[in-house]
């Protein structure tokens, strides 16, 4: 009896003896890891990244692979240090990490940073993780600033633009940074995720039908940001700001946008800028980016006559007083189509005008058979008069020709009287040789500049 008892007792220990060893066994290589680890490393670790990339953008690389060899070896302070280095397509990185273990609570955590492009950017991270409590990381990139001849992001970026046929010429420049956290401490995974842009400037000049387009724009600065908890996303509000745009030598000032995104579309709640020495603002516009669908008013007030007049063609002169208006804008398809606009001067508010010369507006006149005499009477009117009312209606005949109809009343001023003026010009054609967007005056002023330049 007592030695059935015994042997008894002996199969019950077995499975803790068994367990015990398993456990003893784990700890041993736990703590055998770091040594293990050193022993082994280095590790190299490639992969060829030509089936992710967008063709056109693969193409702007000659190396499409990222690569890495990582070394494990001790640390005076932390348990154990990673350095490493290798190649994200055609930048160097490198890698310098620290970690400490705890057997007990089955948990480590570490710091390091990683490199691009000899530090420029980089990144700072740390993380933390249990078999209990989860896991938290975060990652910081510091501000750093770029261009397109700093060999990384912006040279990258100015491959990609310039890959375009229609792109002819591009710059950039400006400063940024970044913040990336993610987490699963309360057993739902969590990140966040936020950029800034501060001061970028960038130029590009477009080929847009035989025609270069030039672009220009300064001071561009915003934050944008995404937040995420299980399958839910959630952007957050974006503000962008632009001390400067010029397009093809139209000029925009201070302007400003706040965007907001639903389901699948941006509102605009409000955007503006200032233009011709006024202001231009839209509100409630809806953007689907999916369809390139867009229809808004832009609201025009305070707009100076002379600077808005500089727009037409053909206009050689000056003007002043102020204006206002609206211009309705659809986009689909990513085309720009104008509705029917106006820019009307403030009732009860005089302007002058003074032309140096008015050609232009006479040459239409006989074009739509108006006798010289009263093409000769338009033209003293305009040298020099006075305007109680100025209009500028712009009205969408068919899918390729619109009409522009400027109408003026006033005085002009003659040798010794002043003469009543009541004038009416309608212009049929195309919206660009409507609206002097400056093309012609910025390439004209830039022969003249290289001209100059070759002559010194």
């Amino acid at each position: 009896m007592a030695e059935a008892v015994a042997r008894k007792r002996r199969r019950r220990k077995w499975p803790w003896i068994v367990l015990t060893t398993i456990l003893a066994a784990l700890v041993a290589f736990v703590l055998l890891v770091p040594a293990i680890l050193v022993w082994l490393s280095p590790f190299s670790f490639s992969r060829d990244l030509s089936d992710v990339l967008p063709p056109d953008v693969a193409e702007t690389f000659s190396n499409r692979t990222v690569s890495v060899t990582v070394r494990f070896s001790r640390h005076n302070i932390w348990d154990l240090a990673l350095t490493g280095e290798g190649r994200l397509l055609d930048w160097p990185v490198s890698i310098d990490a620290r970690i400490n273990k705890s057997i007990m609570k089955l948990s480590a955590e570490g710091i390091g940073t990683v490199s691009v492009n000899d530090g420029t950017p980089r990144l700072d991270f740390k993380f933390a993780g249990s078999a209990f409590g989860g896991w938290t990381a975060s990652c910081d990139v510091p501000e750093f600033q770029f261009s397109n001849e700093d060999g990384g992001i912006g040279t990258a970026i100015a491959r990609i633009v310039a890959s375009s046929p229609t792109t002819k010429e591009f710059t950039i420049s400006g400063n940024a940074r970044a913040s990336f956290s993610a987490s699963t401490t309360n057993a739902v995974p969590e990140w966040g995720a936020d950029v800034w842009m501060k001061d970028a400037n960038t130029s590009i000049v477009i080929e847009d039908d035989d025609e270069e387009v030039p672009y220009d724009i300064r001071g561009l600065s915003y934050h944008a940001g995404a937040t995420g908890y299980g399958k839910k996303t959630e952007i957050k509000p974006l503000f962008p700001r632009v001390k400067s745009i010029e397009v093809a030598g139209f000029a925009l000032s201070n302007a400003f946008a706040s965007v907001r995104a639903t389901d699948n579309t941006y509102l605009v709640t409000e955007a503006g800028t200032d233009v011709c020495g006024g202001k231009a603002r839209i509100y409630a516009l809806f953007l689907r980016p999916d369809k390139l669908d867009a229809g808004f008013t832009l609201l025009l007030d305070d707009i100076d006559a002379g600077m808005a007049l500089e727009r037409l063609a053909g206009f050689k002169g000056e003007a002043s007083g102020r204006l206002h208006g609206k211009l309705p804008v659809r986009i689909s398809n990513g085309n720009v189509m104008l509705g029917d606009a106006f820019l009307h001067s403030f009732p009860g508010e005089a302007g002058r005008i003074k032309l140096r010369d008015s050609s232009a507006f006479t040459d239409k006149l006989a074009l739509a058979g108006i006798p010289e005499s009263d093409r000769t009477n338009v033209s003293k009117a305009l040298k020099d008069m006075t305007y109680d009312v100025i209009s500028l209606d712009l009205n969408k005949v068919d899918d390729e020709t619109h009409r522009l109809s400027l109408k003026v009343e006033g005085k002009a001023k003659g040798a010794k009287t002043e003469v009543p003026v009541n004038l009416n010009i309608n212009i049929n054609g195309d919206i660009h040789a409507l609206l002097n967007t400056g093309i012609m005056a910025k390439r004209k002023m830039k022969e003249i500049n290289n001209e100059n330049k070759n002559s010194k």
